[in-house]
């Protein structure tokens, strides 16, 4: 267990353990962890320890404050507008993250106040980074009308300015007088441009081939003269052995490139592995559903 905030106490099933970080040695089960740094408490964590694992869970006990859950809402709740105005695009990247969620941005929607009146505000936000890639506003006085608050959705996931929704720029707004034609890459977001040559997977198989055929030549013909008038014994098994294990490293690295994709952002879905066994290779593919 880690505290984001390294003078943090750590408490396992109510029970104080140590400061900033623990690590222990505990039976498989069910265990409530939490973490107070000054006066303020983290939420309660279950955590699920299964015998022979390792878990791992760092905590942030402000993030926890910040993070509302009701029946009657979720979000993410600040005691002061400095506060939410540094924190929000971090804590929302970090709320998407705990909850596993993939995707190319987090949306932030609040209320705010701009130039004087009430806007309905969203902001559109790096998951990764925790960087805000863009962020406009709809006035709700006179309160606006769906096609209004539709053009603002528009305009954080396409980056498509509507008449009626202020751009806000580094603080500043902008009121977008209508439409621009087709929507341009967003700052922080991955491009293909610059990614990996593609031809690297091609080679990778070529030189799996080549170490596989090699390994196998070595091995049939291992111990070939095994008489002892013979005047040489092939002695060929580490050799062949090695080229197996080398072209099995190859081959995994092949498909992981043909599952990755060429873009240097790209998270493949699945992962292949290849393992040299005694008798052999073991290859496998795993992913997500």
């Amino acid at each position: 267990v880690t505290a984001a905030d390294e003078r943090s106490a750590i408490y396992i099933n109510e029970n104080l353990d140590s400061v900033g970080t623990a690590s222990r040695n505990v039976l498989p089960g069910t265990y409530r962890v939490f973490v107070q740094a000054g006066k303020q408490l983290s939420r309660s964590h279950t955590v699920r320890v299964e015998a022979g694992d390792d878990v791992s869970i760092q905590i942030d006990a402000e993030f926890d404050a910040a993070v509302h859950t009701s029946p009657g809402w979720t979000g993410l709740a600040f005691a002061t507008a400095a506060d939410r105005e540094k924190l929000e695009a971090t804590y929302a990247a970090d709320f998407a993250t705990s909850l596993r969620a993939q995707g190319a941005g987090v949306v932030i929607l609040g209320i705010d106040t701009s130039k004087g009146r009430s806007v309905v505000y969203g902001a559109l936000v790096n998951p990764r980074t925790g960087r805000e890639i863009r962020r406009a506003s709809v006035a709700l006085d006179p309160a606006p009308a769906d096609d209004r608050l539709r053009a603002l959705a528009t305009f954080l996931v396409d980056n498509r300015p509507t008449e009626g929704v202020e751009i806000m720029v580094a603080g500043q707004g902008t009121t977008a007088e209508g439409p621009t034609p087709g929507p341009g890459p967003a700052p922080d977001q991955p491009t293909r441009d610059g990614g990996r040559w593609g031809g690297w997977k091609y080679l990778t198989a070529v030189g799996a081939l080549g170490a596989f055929g090699a390994g196998a030549y070595l091995l049939a013909n291992d111990n070939e003269c095994a008489d002892d008038l013979c005047l040489e014994r092939n002695a060929y098994l580490p050799g062949g052995i090695a080229a197996l294990a080398g072209g099995a490293v190859l081959a995994g690295l092949t498909v992981y490139l043909f599952v990755s994709g060429d873009g240097p952002d790209e998270a493949p879905a699945s992962s292949a592995f290849i393992l040299p066994t005694r008798d052999g290779v073991m290859a496998g593919l795993t992913g997500s559903f």
